[in-house]
């Protein structure tokens, strides 16, 4: 009996380290993942119907939605900087009025002193305590010179710290306002490009519609985009990511991902009816934030084809979260997300004609209504 107890243990802790074992590190998911997602992104499969203008053009889409999400980072991060050095600047200017008002005091303070002074070497002080004959009157005058030397040099070393602390805090000042007119320069800069790319990116998305006109083409495209992303589920689990089990959501607790309204609703039909929508469409501003709905763990942000630049969540107990057509992605395959986080902003990449969000939730790999998992909003708000 107790031979078969340790057999069964030991094979409950090899499998239990097998399983452990079996799990990638961040580094070789992300490789791995490179890999399906440049497989999915392929157009092989559909090239039979798709012209060869259509795929030139995609992969234009492709790349202009890549170079907006890294010039969208660049600016986010450039501002970031321009607000923490205006917020440095703000309290070097009150160091700097503390510091004038200090000297100022101060300079009252040296001023009696050296009047004093003043007045005391023209009282001839050495010549007055060689006159005292009372010990007691010499011992008085001469504490009081002594008290006196003291209080003007700690005076004097006062006043040339505070002299020393506001130098430094107006250089410091100085370099400052430098760094922030040279950070709002490269911001500008940054910014003109991003609308070059955005302007761009719009042609594209022109073109693309006018090639895909056809009824045929459009349904096959966006079947096989449905398709894409579900193999790529499949993929990402398989891959096996380890996902805390500690994250759990339930039906109607998960909070909006963007604030914007809903302009295409779960089971709304799209391509002339031959298809439906397997999420919801909010439009938004671009480059609003889109924030998770639910703490858990991003197994996914990069490009896909005809989501274009998308985030996917596992919130463990089977069910993820994916949010699309972003202009840029702020976090990484392999991070935790909080409740609430910024991860994404809002846009039209992948193809999108509007600026916005698509977002999906799936439950044990299936498509479900996004809106029974959302918190009820106040309509009165």
């Amino acid at each position: 009996m107790r031979f078969r107890l340790f057999v069964a243990v030991g094979v409950f802790l090899v499998n239990g380290w097998c399983a452990y074992a079996a799990l990638p590190s961040i580094a070789e998911y992300k490789q791995q993942l490179g890999r399906v997602i440049d497989e999915l992104n392929r157009h092989e499969e559909w090239i039979e119907t798709a012209n060869e203008q259509i795929l030139q053009i995609e992969a234009n889409i492709k790349n202009s939605d890549r170079e907006i999400s890294a010039v969208t980072k660049e600016v986010s991060d450039l501002e970031s900087n321009i607000g923490q050095i205006e917020e440095r600047i703000d309290v070097l200017k009150i160091d700097q009025e503390v510091y004038q008002q200090k000297i100022s005091e101060l300079n009252d303070s040296v001023s009696w002193h050296l009047h004093a002074e003043y007045r005391l070497q023209k009282n001839h002080w050495l010549k007055n305590l060689l006159d005292y004959d009372e010990p007691k009157k010499r011992t008085r005058l001469t504490r009081y010179h002594q008290f006196f030397v003291r209080s003007k040099s700690s005076l004097l070393e006062e006043f040339n710290a505070a002299m020393g602390h506001l130098n430094q805090t107006s250089r410091e000042l100085y370099q400052e306002r430098s760094r922030l007119d040279h950070e709002r320069d490269i911001a500008n800069v940054s910014k003109e490009r991003l609308n070059e790319q955005v302007a761009q990116r719009e042609v594209q998305i022109a073109n693309l519609e006018a090639e895909i006109h056809n009824s045929e083409v459009r349904v096959e495209k966006l079947t096989m985009d449905q398709q894409r992303i579900r193999k790529l589920i499949i993929q990402i689990d398989a891959l096996g990511l380890d996902v805390p089990s500690e994250f759990t959501v339930t039906d109607g607790s998960l909070t909006y991902p963007v604030d914007g309204e809903i302009v295409r609703k779960f089971g709304d039909s799209r391509a002339d009816g031959r298809l439906n929508w397997n999420g919801v469409v909010f439009s938004a501003k671009a480059n609003s934030d889109v924030v998770a709905v639910a703490a858990g763990r991003v197994v996914m942000a990069d490009w896909l084809q005809g989501y274009g630049m998308i985030v996917i969540i596992d919130h463990g107990d089977d069910v993820k979260t994916i949010y699309a057509n972003c202009n840029s992605l702020l976090v990484e395959s392999g991070d935790f997300a909080e409740a609430g986080e910024v991860i994404a902003k809002t846009g039209q990449s992948g193809g999108s004609t509007i600026p916005g969000l698509y977002f999906e939730v799936l439950k044990d790999g299936n498509q479900v209504n996004p809106i029974q998992w959302l918190e009820a909003q106040d309509e009165t708000e």
